[in-house]
């Protein structure tokens, strides 16, 4: 085990945009973080000049881990960036975590798991957030201590693979007990 900063090469909050109607960068809001995946299309532009005022290391990059880290409900929400022709920023209310050595898929199936985000509710004793029930927030001091189990690369690939096998399989049961259900329910 170690703390997720040293496995990162990067851990920041977003910045608050100045929104634009057009634009040549695209802002990451927590609408584009869902557990469904990654989606662009809620992404709104932000101002060209206030974008001179972000540094390189602002601009997201393939295989960042976006965090949502503000609101009850939305907290918590991980995805995987996977990359845009557009150059791309967050907003005030997404982590980003750049990983140094790690595949990203394995730290999203950590993130994303029953032990860490039953941590997103601030009643739980080990609460990763803070604030009232209404308005909950991540702080970035939280996801930087935060423990992270560190097998070899090539287990955290047979992690993720089993993952994913089993996500599979566990969607196909769903379907086919569906279907069954909707057959039933003709009859």
């Amino acid at each position: 085990w170690t703390r997720m900063e040293s496995i990162a090469c990067y851990i920041q909050r977003g910045k608050g945009p100045m929104y634009a109607a057009s634009g040549q960068a695209l802002v990451v809001s927590q609408k584009c973080i869902q557990w469904s995946g990654f989606d662009l299309t809620p992404a709104r532009r932000i101002n060209d000049e206030s974008l001179r005022q972000y540094g390189e290391e602002r601009f997201l990059i393939k295989g960042d881990i976006l965090w949502n880290s503000t609101g009850t409900g939305t907290a918590g929400r991980v995805a995987i960036y996977p990359g845009s022709q557009e150059p791309v920023v967050a907003d005030s209310h997404v982590t980003i975590i750049r990983l140094a050595n790690f595949i990203p898929q394995y730290v999203w199936c950590y993130l994303a798991s029953p032990i860490i985000q039953a941590r997103m509710a601030p009643n739980q004793e080990s609460s990763m957030v803070s604030g009232t029930t209404n308005q909950v927030e991540l702080s970035t001091s939280k996801v930087v201590e935060l423990p992270v189990p560190c097998p070899p690369i090539e287990e955290q690939k047979q992690i993720v693979e089993y993952i994913e096998a089993e996500t599979k399989r566990i969607d196909t049961k769903k379907e086919k007990t569906q279907k069954l259900i909707d057959l039933l329910t003709e009859y």
